[in-house]
């Protein structure tokens, strides 16, 4: 039987791509904070509409999330666990004073229907 406890792992990783320049989400992601008049942002990762109501989103950012849901997806699906079991999966985008548009912090939150919560903050300290 496979673990609910790869989903900690899948936490851990999804963070990572999310904060790297591979998921093409940056600098869109900042840009959106600052014209929203934000603080942060949170994507979630398995809804249809991944940003808050009334959060402007532009297309680069709509098609880095859209890609950034698939990779989430193919992860879960990768170590033999299905989406259906998460009650949320979400990321929470902070941008810290002072650094570039490049530049965020990201934490991932995933809590199963069974309300285990595997959560990770990767913060910016370069």
């Amino acid at each position: 039987m496979i673990s609910k406890r790869n989903f900690n792992g899948i936490a851990h990783d999804i963070a990572h791509h999310a904060q790297s320049g591979l998921s093409y989400l940056h600098p869109h992601v900042v840009e959106a904070i600052r014209r929203n008049g934000a603080a942060a942002a949170k994507l979630d990762l398995i809804a249809e509409q991944p940003w808050p109501p009334n959060f402007i989103v532009e297309v680069p950012l709509q098609l880095a999330t859209a890609a950034l849901q698939r990779r989430f997806r193919d992860m879960v699906s990768g170590v033999s666990l299905d989406v259906d079991d998460l009650a949320a999966a979400s990321l929470l985008f902070l941008h810290p004073a002072g650094k570039d548009d490049y530049t965020a912090e990201v934490r991932s939150v995933l809590i199963t229907k069974e309300g285990k919560r595997f959560e990770h903050t990767l913060t910016v300290d370069w």
